[in-house]
């Protein structure tokens, strides 16, 4: 297997998590830093692929990147943007339904079948009631050992199997994959696989590093590098 990088990022900045959102209007001054990044590691004829989740604000900050790098003219073999499942969210479910985490009752309720639930009756519902008091709802469901779906561990152990996968195909030519993600989906792999305190927020376009080796790999974010036990 030849060695394979996995740039896990955050989407670029918004303006709230009221639903699926757009990009913040500022948004592309961290697309243009995190693309400054992977440019000053790439190599001439590299191949690199891009992912996102379904939302619009990981989808239009992985386009942002390619076409970045696309105008460095490093002579990099750049593929087209491409939804992968395997980098969603956490899974969490309310009435029967998967749903994403949002900041509000209402967002999440207008994720539901039209009339099912109201913004009140989501933030009365068992888990969510103190998911949308806490102040800090990412780590109120990082912490939690019971959610209504996926809990930390099982997210971060489904990312890094998703980037261990990635070594199937056994190419004989170095990958490099840059997957647009979400805060949870980081804070997870940083806390199970890094043992790292929780960090809170990952600034945006923030990446965690998955290097990936023939007999091993590491993880590294910010200024910590450990190895990589899957």
């Amino acid at each position: 297997m030849a060695q394979i990088t996995i740039h896990l990022v955050r989407h670029s900045k918004v303006d709230g998590h009221k639903g699926d959102v757009p990009l913040a209007d500022d948004a592309g001054q961290y697309i243009d830093a995190a693309a400054a990044y992977v440019a000053s590691l790439a190599v001439s004829g590299e191949q690199i692929a891009f992912l996102a989740t379904q939302t619009r604000r990981t989808r239009d900050t992985a386009q942002g990147l390619r076409d970045r790098l696309q105008g460095r003219s490093l002579g990099l073999s750049l593929g087209e943007v491409r939804q992968e499942y395997a980098i969603r969210n956490p899974d969490l479910y309310l009435a029967g339904h998967r749903v994403e985490m949002v900041s509000t009752g209402a967002a999440m309720a207008a994720q539901l079948p039209e009339g099912l639930l109201t913004g009140t009756q989501v933030e009365a519902t068992a888990f969510y009631a103190d998911f949308f008091r806490a102040p800090d709802r990412i780590e109120h469901w990082l912490r939690h050992d019971n959610p209504p779906g996926e809990d930390a561990t099982a997210v971060a152990r489904r990312i890094v199997q998703f980037c261990k996968s990635l070594g199937d195909a056994d190419t004989a030519h170095d990958l490099r994959v840059i997957a647009v993600s979400h805060s949870p989906v980081m804070r997870a792999v940083l806390v199970h696989f890094m043992g790292l305190a929780d960090p809170g927020e990952p600034d945006w376009v923030e990446p965690i590093d998955i290097i990936l080796i023939k007999d091993g790999g590491s993880i590294r974010f910010r200024d910590t590098t450990k190895p990589l036990t899957i």
